[in-house]
């Protein structure tokens, strides 16, 4: 499997990712200026791009995968994270890629990006195991919200969600080194989960994310829609549409609630 990391250079915690990973610890091989290549179980390249990442597309890529000769089958954005609220918690999160309604920062309208609920649910569960006590960072999932638009499977792994956060070296090595750890031999085969799209709830999740990170639960959550964006779809075939989209895109045959009932139109 051939996995593609993403860093944005205009991007202050891509960057700080950039950095950690470059270190001679991490064991990456230099295959030209902004292109670094690891080969473990699967390989994993990773990529210092001139391009903001909410706005890259299937060229780009396919640009990255000239110059590695190969193809991706995952591609992983490594990024910050922000909140317009007052209160700016420190956080790692984890979610999938698209648009519900208008694409305000980047991808498509109405458009969701095929998602890889398994890994996402790994990489959380990693995350909320190992941190160490020290680092004071919540581990949640988002819900569904802004680009790019790819054609490949899609995720984005943040810190925030303040320039102190994604500057801080300690939780980019914590991160990293978590994330080299379950994507060098990832695969899916080996986790006995279910993958669903979520249906309502909060934007950071609260009820999925307490499901996600409780190792008895059988369910991985892949596109969540959340309350605020189904207050703003009145159109119940529109919203029946954007369902079955997520479904497809998050390989699931089931829209799960909070409270794990299944929504049916």
């Amino acid at each position: 499997m051939n996995i593609l990391l993403i860093c944005s250079k205009s991007d202050v915690a891509a960057v700080n990712f950039f950095e950690t990973l470059t270190i001679e610890s991490f064991e990456f091989t230099k295959i030209s200026e902004n292109l670094h290549f690891l080969e473990k179980e699967n390989k994993i390249f990773l990529v210092f791009s001139e391009k903001i990442h909410l706005y890259m597309n299937d060229s780009d890529i396919s640009e990255i995968e000239k110059k590695a000769n190969t193809e991706f089958e995952h591609i992983i954005f490594l990024s910050r994270h922000s909140t317009l609220g007052e209160i700016k918690p420190r956080s790692i999160t984890v979610h999938a890629v698209g648009n519900w309604g208008i694409a305000e920062l980047g991808g498509k309208d109405e458009t969701v990006v095929k998602t890889n609920p398994i890994l996402i649910r790994a990489l959380l569960l990693d995350f909320y195991n190992n941190k160490p006590k020290t680092l004071e960072y919540e581990v949640k999932q988002e819900a569904t919200h802004h680009g790019p638009h790819l054609e490949k499977s899609t995720i984005f792994v943040e810190i925030g969600s303040d320039n102190g956060a994604w500057k801080d070296k300690i939780a980019s090595d914590f991160v990293c080194k978590e994330l080299i750890k379950i994507i060098s031999n990832y695969n899916p085969k080996d986790y006995d989960w279910k993958e669903v799209v979520g249906f309502g709830g909060s934007h950071y999740c609260t009820k999925f994310n307490r499901l996600t990170l409780d190792s008895n639960n059988k369910y991985c959550f892949g596109h969540i829609i959340p309350d605020y964006i189904l207050k703003q779809i009145t159109d119940k075939q529109k919203l029946k549409e954007l369902l079955e989209q997520a479904k497809v895109k998050s390989n699931s045959l089931v829209v799960l609630d909070e409270n794990l009932k299944e929504i049916i139109f």
